[in-house]
């Protein structure tokens, strides 16, 4: 993984002293009194990063096999600030989508209540998620353009294809009612 792509998606703005100490490593990133305890943190993540395995990390949760279909930048469509999805698979058909990160704990024990319910209610309800760490297809922007400020986040399918938010507890008895109720 880039250093440059890690720095950007903790916002960090000063590169200067990250350079700075990126080319001093022989000193300890605690004496520099210009780093911040924030940007210390950052530093050990991207060190941590660095040596584990990019494919662990933004592996996708769901396979072809869950019935959850996992989408990506180009199924979406925005436009006027106005997220619709194209995908066929849930022309005009009601659904969920679920936003997660594949490194979340949440989001990890959130997708096997999602893939119960897929497998429940094949051809009935149709469910999807969107890997928003996946910056090679370009996920990362539907974080912005569906508004989704903490992972897991779901978001229902409206007739007209735009994404709402689902506004319950995320439980299993929850889920199920939503469900039930908008076969």
């Amino acid at each position: 993984m880039e250093i440059n792509k890690i720095l950007k998606k903790n916002n960090i703005k000063n590169n200067n002293i990250i350079e700075n100490i990126k080319n001093n490593k022989n000193k300890n990133y605690k004496n520099n009194k210009c780093v911040k305890k924030n940007k210390i943190d950052t530093l050990n993540k991207i060190d941590t990063l660095n040596k584990i395995d990019e494919n662990i990390l933004y592996k996708d949760i769901f396979d072809e096999n869950t019935y959850v279909l996992e989408l990506k930048l180009h199924d979406f469509n925005y436009k006027n600030k106005i997220l619709t999805i194209t995908n066929n698979y849930f022309n005009e058909n009601k659904g969920l989508i679920m936003f997660y990160a594949p490194w979340c704990k949440h989001c990890k024990e959130l997708s096997n209540l999602y893939i119960d319910l897929a497998l429940a209610n094949i051809n009935l309800f149709y469910f999807g998620s969107v890997n928003i760490e996946n910056i090679e297809e370009g996920n990362d922007l539907l974080m912005n353009y569906a508004n989704v400020s903490k992972y897991p986040t779901l978001k229902y399918i409206n007739h007209d294809g735009t994404l709402s938010d689902y506004k319950f507890e995320y439980n299993k008895d929850n889920l199920i009612y939503y469900v039930a109720t908008n076969i």
